[in-house]
């Protein structure tokens, strides 16, 4: 649950700057490109800091200190904190890695016509912060609320409009954590 709480506020933060941004307090929108990379950096420690935290709680156990080295390699003790606490995180980094070097592919290929240049940095963002298996939930959701919008222009104004996702990679984020924690609370059974 903190884990969740601790998303939600990283995201509210970034979506803050994204309107000072948008209303001109914030000049340079490279700062999500930046904020993406120091997140990232930032988890990667927060597991190296979880590794050695088992290897000491285990060393410290008269039981469990037959899990650490001497007796096992040290490589037990990351691939236990992996597979218990980061298998989610990583999926959702590898993810992020993808959609990160796939839009921005796509977008230089297309002459920057779909995203803003750093949009896919927001959207890896999200996806990485949501983790598996929201992040794919949340892919849906841009999928639907875009498809929904394009629809609604279209029906409204009767043309074709060029629809930019640059205001709802965080807001629909920020849905996504909130749906997540309201079903901890209210499980749908």
């Amino acid at each position: 649950m903190v884990v969740f709480l601790i998303s939600l506020a990283i995201l509210l933060i970034i979506f803050l700057l994204q309107i000072l941004y948008f209303f001109g307090f914030l000049k340079k929108a490279k700062i999500f490109k930046s904020l993406f990379w120091l997140i990232i950096f930032i988890a990667v420690l927060i597991f190296i800091y979880l590794i050695f935290l088992q290897a000491k709680i285990w060393q410290e156990s008269s039981f469990s200190r037959f899990l650490v080295p001497p007796y096992k390699p040290f490589s037990f003790v990351i691939f236990y904190v992996l597979s218990h606490f980061g298998m989610n995180y990583l999926i959702s980094l590898g993810a992020a890695l993808i959609f990160l070097i796939v839009s921005i592919s796509f977008n230089n290929f297309f002459q920057k016509r779909f995203f803003e240049d750093e949009e896919p940095y927001l959207g890896s963002l999200a996806i990485f912060i949501l983790s598996y298996p929201y992040f794919l939930y949340y892919l849906v959701f841009v999928l639907g609320f875009g498809l929904l919008r394009a629809v609604f222009i279209y029906l409204i104004k009767k043309k074709k409009n060029r629809l930019s996702f640059y205001y709802l990679w965080l807001p629909l984020a920020i849905f996504t954590i909130i749906i997540k924690i309201w079903l901890i609370f209210h499980p749908l059974n």
